[in-house]
């Protein structure tokens, strides 16, 4: 059974060094192909979150949604890429955080009046 809490991280190197600073286990990816077979290795580890880079996910979204319909101890999700993302994978967490905490904790703050 996954450890719900290790992390991993596919992406290019720029990108998973941060996490990794965090104690998260980076897998480096140059292409999506690359990044969706290192995924399939993870899916037969202990992982309990698996981040892809936005630009290599954006590739097999629909798998990864599939994966985590079936995959139920793991969560899947893209992150931005370390020269930033569509906006995609930040709309993504902010939905994760929001329904595992009860709170829009990226919500923007009102504009004072």
């Amino acid at each position: 059974m996954p450890d719900s809490h290790k992390i991993a991280v596919i992406g290019t190197t720029d990108t998973i060094m941060p996490f990794r600073a965090i104690g998260a286990q980076g897998y480096e990816a140059s292409d999506a192909k690359t990044a969706e077979s290192i995924l399939d290795d993870l899916l037969q580890g202990q992982f309990g979150i698996i981040y892809i880079e936005e630009a290599f996910a954006n590739e097999f979204s629909d798998r990864i949604m599939r994966l985590n319909n079936t995959h139920r101890n793991v969560s899947i999700t893209s992150v931005p890429g370390s020269k930033g993302g569509t906006g995609v994978s930040m709309a993504k967490i902010r939905t994760l955080v929001k329904r595992a905490i009860g709170i829009d904790i990226f919500g923007e703050k009102e504009k004072a009046k």
